[in-house]
């Protein structure tokens, strides 16, 4: 269990943190390594959180952007000289953008990315497939006041960062 005296608020307009109410926190976090051989190792860790303000009875106490689970898993297939490979996925939860819950909870998130390269002496190639399933989620979500120049009034809405498509990367890394 984490007691906090305050919890960071993110003030969207503004891009800061300010201080906020206090909180507590408890929850689980796993992490599962296994390496059946020298050249291939599996790992996968989850955390599951519950989170809340110490606010009087009846006010509400979510905290915003509290995400309760995530996960991630990958399986890596390689030795230090050659080819190797790798699978990679990160999962979060749906969480509230606002702790009254007035706003309708943020989505859920599955991103998988890929790796396939070739290690030879100081030269590292490899070709990289990030978000391999194409999904269209978001990799940030807020819900804060905004006003835009023309605007009259401030709007309140969901303001979020879009996970970008499909990419295909081609790295070179050369050490020394």
């Amino acid at each position: 269990m984490i007691n906090s005296d305050s919890e960071f608020v993110y003030v969207g307009d503004e891009g800061k943190n300010e201080a906020g109410p206090a909180s507590t926190r408890h929850g689980v976090e796993t992490s599962l390594y296994w390496r059946p051989s020298d050249s291939l190792t599996v790992d996968l860790e989850h955390a599951w959180s519950f989170a809340r303000l110490d606010v009087p009875a009846g006010e509400f106490d979510e905290i915003d952007n509290s995400v309760p689970q995530m996960a991630s898993a990958g399986i890596t297939f390689g030795d230090d000289h050659g080819w190797y490979s790798a699978l990679r996925a990160r999962y979060l939860s749906s969480r509230p953008l606002v702790g009254e819950t007035s706003v309708v909870d943020s989505k859920e998130s599955l991103q998988v990315n890929a790796r396939i390269g070739y290690k030879w002496h100081h030269l590292d190639l490899s070709l990289d497939v990030l978000n391999l399933l194409d999904r269209n989620d978001r990799d940030i979500e807020y819900n804060y006041e905004s006003q835009l120049a023309g605007e009259t009034t401030p709007v309140e809405d969901i303001h979020f960062h879009p996970t970008p498509p499909r990419q295909i990367r081609l790295n070179a890394t050369l050490q020394w």
